[in-house]
């Protein structure tokens, strides 16, 4: 019975697929290729473009079709990209309006041009025209699994047939971050953002069909795979097409690591003066990092409950900052020593303490400037119950 429902199903799918291809014939002039572009400067477009151009002289066509489109008007468009529910759309623009578009902000394009047979363009072309209606043209975009380059590879495991596609795959395959880094050596500010609010499944390693996440990384697969069907490469020629020196973002010195280094420094002659001076003025400084650091867990904690993104969750960064997102560092000062704070503040060092000692045995990797800030926590924690023990 399983096998007359499969039967039935393909053969209803090649029945759609011919109906398509009828409508949408290309003529033997016509090519189709791969367009990947590099970084620019916004933020939505670090880590370059992928598009899909479609070509035929004879019938007029040089358009292109993207799938990284988005509507920055949307209502509520940081909280649902936070969220995961911001919808991205397939676009189809002439190809002139596309090469305008790029030369302006000074990216260089490269271009592959695809080994495919006459069937196979016109299913690619269908399939594209097919993601061009209303009901199909919307999708929720996720970084690493659903997004401009991700959809390109998919089209292309449709029209050549997914299980037929041979991955070469590396040894030294990197993870999802270690992937990301290369992209972001300038923008340390904006790595270090992406760090505390991505989790531990962007520290999974990648294979060579995951690394099409990003477009480089795509443009790199496809002039490696064959098209199974005549088992030659798929890629035909590959040109730069836009040759352009994009603008560089200078190395901003004033790096997060500096920062938080400098300031770590800074508290620890600050307390070491309060101690000295049987002092205690550091309480108000005190509560302020724990308030700030427990903001933080707050929002890291919202988004592994609350996020549809899959990259948020879980996030190991709740370990060393959601246990102060309860404040009752608040209800602590020199007139209120009892004995249930000398408990929470040794909790507190304690925790903070094993996380600093498998800093770097934990699987999830952090940035390098955590550290300094866990470090500022520690020194905190270890003032206060000082002051607490020796009633200083």
């Amino acid at each position: 019975m399983l096998k007359k429902i499969i039967v039935f199903a393909l053969i209803i799918n090649s029945f759609y697929y011919n109906s398509l291809l009828k409508a949408n014939s290309l003529s033997k002039n016509a090519y189709a290729s791969i367009l990947t572009c590099s970084p620019g400067e916004a933020m939505y477009s670090a880590f370059g473009h992928t598009a899909i151009r479609i070509k035929d002289s004879i019938n007029d066509i040089d358009v292109v079709y993207n799938f990284g489109t988005f509507d920055f008007n949307t209502s509520n468009f940081y909280i649902k990209f936070s969220k995961g529910t911001l919808l991205y759309q397939l676009d189809e623009d002439p190809y002139y309006a596309f090469e305008y578009e790029y030369e302006s902000e000074n990216r260089s394009v490269r271009e592959q041009v695809l080994n495919l047979t006459q069937n196979q363009l016109e299913l690619l072309y269908c399939l594209l025209q097919e993601n061009l209606k209303p009901e199909n043209k919307f999708y929720k975009y996720d970084i690493f699994y659903d997004n401009c380059s991700t959809r390109v590879r998919d089209l292309l495991e449709k029209v050549l047939g997914q299980s037929k596609i041979r991955y070469f795959e590396k040894k030294d395959n990197k993870t999802f971050r270690e992937l990301l880094s290369p992209y972001l050596e300038n923008k340390q500010w904006t790595k270090l953002g992406i760090d505390l609010l991505l989790g531990l499944p962007i520290d999974k390693t990648t294979n060579r069909r995951e690394t099409c996440f990003l477009p480089y990384g795509l443009y790199e697969v496809i002039g490696e795979i064959q098209n199974p069907i005549n088992n030659q490469k798929l890629v035909l020629s590959d040109k730069e097409i836009i040759s352009k020196n994009y603008f560089i973002t200078y190395k901003n010195y004033f790096s997060p690591e500096l920062l938080f280094w400098t300031l770590l420094i800074i508290i620890i002659i600050f307390n070491a003066y309060q101690i000295l001076k049987l002092k205690n003025n550091w309480l108000i400084l005190s509560k302020i990092i724990f308030s700030i650091v427990g903001f933080y867990g707050l929002l890291i904690l919202t988004l592994m409950l609350w996020s549809e993104h899959a990259s948020v969750s879980p996030n190991l960064n709740i370990v060393w900052s959601g246990i102060y997102i309860l404040p009752f560092y608040w209800f602590y000062s020199k007139k209120l020593k009892y004995k249930w704070m000398k408990i929470y503040y040794v909790i507190l060092l304690a925790i903070i303490s094993l996380f600093l000692l498998s800093f770097y045995f934990l699987p999830q990797k952090f940035n390098f400037a955590v550290l300094p800030i866990i470090l500022i926590l520690f020194i905190e924690n270890l003032s206060i119950l000082i002051s607490i023990y020796f009633n200083k």
